[in-house]
């Protein structure tokens, strides 16, 4: 079990990379002359055998930390987080988030294909090897995007989660299911396995069943490192610089004490964590040296910067249970649903599923704009780790313009809106002087109905499309020259001019048409010069009433009768407008008659909250704006802010980008060979009997005795080992084989700190702890 143990460690403890160049001369080349560097294997696997003893492993940690130190200064540490920040959207690209809708409308969940940090893997243990994916589901989450006012008060839009709902829920699902042999009530294969969570790699340090109940305990660290006793590194961390030293590593506890700075953490042993100068530190593994004590000291390996989940539950129910630990802090709002089955002696995990509710500092939780999720939560270790989070981006829009209601005075309201051709328009709207509620001022009308005569001085209303596509003009008609049948009217927008003709007899048979912005309006004109006209552009002149489309689309629709001392308004978003909605939206919008000839405005179809004295704010599913004033003894004023397409609810799910140093992980790994694949440069260390690779490169049987034999006629003998530069399936190796388990080590620490820089193949004398240089081996 000792050797398993060390297996596993050296197996996990070094990182994987790739992208590097090769270093060194050609194949050919150096295998020919028998001429090598340790530099060509700086991005190489060190293959240890399935069956190797400690020494072999323990060799390959000294081989692995002499390259790494090559490629890595004391600055650079493994980094074990994404260094890139990567989102998905909850709007997809036919269906975007609308305000007020809820997040499952648009995205039941999250796979691999939305978001980089669930991608899937495979996991090889001893008892087989499975798939696993992962899934964050929203199917049943409450969080919506709304326009309303938090627990302090504060009015905006919020991506709001409201106290006791559903978040998320988080599944890892094992396509075969995560099979383990139970030894002591622990799941041996399953311990130090990685698994991508969310984005971020974690090992599985304990894995324990005890009873129907199971627990999973996982680390992660933003910094993942070993170190042998006595030695010290820094390391870059989030803008700071962290000075480890492994003060006391005790193979007897199996504990380590580590200075940060000159702070000394307690004793830790496997799985404990402590917190020193701002950051906290965890122990995952103590291995002893098991090799003679002139060989190194103890090793640890550890995280900085260090996340530790557990979680724990009753596998023989499909219950969720509220078991969840990160960080030392249980999270009472966190749950955990894990499947699995025992067989015997053989346990298999089928799934893992974590759910949250909403738990905010203050209640419910509003994340404002630019914000997360991980700001608003009561308990910071919800999301399990900090690598990941929800964010909301605010609300978006190809660009708005404003509709206003200004309060002229007590007695009249001024209407500004922009027309689809980007036409400002100011006009006198309503008037209640001398108690005369009507459109226009005291003394000149506004019309937007044909049958009603437009005087001189008049402003009228001309609309081309009755739909979200119509461009509205408002024009004064200034004058009518009856000599030269010819009328004046001006754009009050630009203040241009233009004088149509007419023909026939005023009051009889006289008609003319105006061409405005490429459409042309019929008009006629009556015996008092008065005109009516075909305000819509439906080739008739009827009783007809034209609307006013705003930038956007948005139809305002007028009032006819105010007899009842009421403009009833209505601004609508047709709901072919909308990414997706059955209904026309309406905001109805009231001006009114007083007393004193006065009048007020107000708006209804619409939650308005107050966000400071005497002003309410609202936002309309379609994405428009209402801002009212209500000053006392004053007209209230409306201005509603109209998007010129729908506004999106920008919700993302996020990885967050870490401030560390651009350092590479470390360049070599350790791998059994059982799971080497058998390609690209190798280190192959250990004798023919203890790996089967060693024995297939040299040509000797690794049958028990048989190699033992062989290797020792052509190779070496008891006390000595080779270090050899070979071809292996197109690349090169280099073997480094002793007699016994003693000679491959020693050999390793030769390699690692006194290999010349060109080195032949070689044979050593590894007798003493001093190696020497034999000769020259000849296979």
């Amino acid at each position: 079990m000792k050797s398993l143990k060390v297996k596993n460690f050296i197996k996990k403890v070094l990182a994987v990379t790739a992208g590097f160049g090769f270093i060194g001369m050609t194949l050919s080349g150096a295998v020919a002359s028998g001429l090598g560097n340790l530099n060509d294997f700086q991005h190489s696997p060190i293959v240890v055998g399935d069956k190797a003893l400690a020494e072999d492993t323990v060799g390959a940690l000294d081989i692995a930390n002499s390259l790494n130190l090559r490629v890595l200064t004391p600055a650079q540490p493994v980094i074990g987080r994404p260094s890139e920040a990567t989102e998905a959207s909850f709007s997809e690209p036919n269906d975007m988030l609308e305000v007020g809708e809820n997040l499952s409308s648009v995205k039941e969940s999250f796979t691999d294909s939305d978001f980089a940090g669930l991608q899937s893997g495979i996991i090889s243990t001893g008892r087989g090897k499975t798939n696993y994916n992962q899934f964050l589901k929203f199917e049943n989450s409450d969080g919506v995007v709304l326009h309303e006012e938090d627990e302090n008060d504060n009015v905006k839009d919020y991506l709001r989660f409201q106290e006791g709902e559903l978040i998320f829920e988080y599944l890892l699902q094992f396509g075969d299911g995560l099979e383990s042999n139970i030894e002591d009530n622990h799941l041996e294969d399953l311990e130090d396995e990685q698994l991508n969570i969310l984005g971020t790699l974690f090992d599985a340090v304990n894995v324990e069943v005890d009873g129907d109940d199971i627990t999973v305990e996982l680390y992660a660290g933003d910094i993942h490192d070993t170190l042998e006793e006595g030695e010290t590194r820094t390391y870059e961390l989030d803008g700071k610089t962290y000075e480890v030293y492994a003060m006391i590593v005790s193979d007897s506890k199996e504990s380590a004490k580590l200075m940060v700075n000159g702070a000394i953490t307690k004793e830790l042993q496997k799985g404990e964590t402590d917190y020193v100068n701002d950051v906290k530190i965890g122990i995952r593994e103590v291995m002893p040296n098991e090799a003679e004590e002139d060989s190194g000291g103890d090793i640890v390996e550890f995280y900085l910067g260090v996340d530790k989940v557990i979680f724990t539950d009753d596998y023989t129910d499909d219950q969720y249970e509220n078991n969840v630990e990160v960080n030392e802090e249980d999270i009472e709002d966190g749950s955990v649903k894990i499947t699995g089955t025992k067989n015997g002696e053989k346990f298999t995990i089928h799934s893992i599923s974590y759910k949250l509710e909403a738990d905010g500092i203050d209640g419910n939780i509003h994340i404002a704009p630019g914000h997360r999720l991980s700001e608003y939560l009561d308990e910071k270790g919800g999301l399990l780790h900090s690598a990941w989070d929800i964010s909301y981006d605010g609300l978006r829009s190809k660009g708005s313009t404003d509709i206003v209601f200004d309060a002229k005075n007590d007695e009249s309201y001024r209407l500004k809106f922009v027309n689809s051709l980007n036409n400002e328009y100011s006009l006198d709207f309503i008037t209640n002087k001398n108690d005369d509620f009507k459109y226009g001022d005291d003394d000149h009308n506004l019309v937007f109905s044909e049958d009603t005569a437009i005087e001189k001085r008049d402003a009228f209303i001309l609309t081309n499309k009755d739909n979200e596509k119509g461009t509205t003009y408002v024009l004064t008609y200034e004058s009518i020259d009856m000599d030269d049948k010819e009328i004046r009217i001006k754009d009050k927008s630009s203040g241009n001019s233009l004088e149509p003709l007419y023909t026939g007899t005023p009051g009889v048979d006289a008609e003319g048409t105006m061409n405005i912005g490429g459409n042309s309006y019929d008009f006629t004109v009556d015996a008092d010069g008065n005109l009516n006209v075909d305000l819509n552009n439906d080739g008739d002149i009827s009783a007809d009433q034209v609307k006013i489309v705003v930038k956007g689309g948005g139809i305002l629709s007028l009032d006819s009768d105010l007899s009842d001392g009421t403009a009833d308004l209505k601004l609508t978003t047709l709901a072919k407008q909308f990414d997706s909605n059955e209904d026309d939206e309406i905001l109805e919008i009231q001006i009114s008659q007083l007393a004193n000839e006065e009048v007020d405005i107000d708006i209804n179809g619409i939650d308005l909250e107050e966000v400071q004295d005497d002003v309410e704010e609202g936002l309309s599913p379609y994405g428009v704006k209402v801002h009212l004033e209500d000053e006392n003894n004053e007209p209230n004023e409306v201005t509603l802010n109209y998007p010129s397409g729908q506004t999106e609810a920008q919700v993302f799910i996020t990885t967050k980008a870490k401030e560390l140093s651009p350092a590479p992980k470390l360049p070599v790994r350790a791998v059994l060979a059982s799971e080497w694949n058998g390609k690209g440069k190798a280190i192959i260390l250990g004798g023919p009997c203890a790996n089967p690779i060693s024995a297939e490169i040299l040509g000797i049987s690794e049958k028990a005795g048989e190699c033992t034999e062989e290797f020792e006629k052509r190779y070496a003998k008891s006390g000595q080992a080779i270090v050899k530069y070979m071809e292996y399936h197109g690349d090169i190796v280099m073997v480094v084989a002793g007699f016994r388990a003693e000679d491959t080590y020693r050999a390793s620490q030769w390699v690692a700190n006194d290999l010349p820089e060109n080195f032949r193949d070689t044979l050593l004398d590894t007798s003493k702890s001093v190696v020497s240089v034999v000769n020259e081996p000849q296979p």
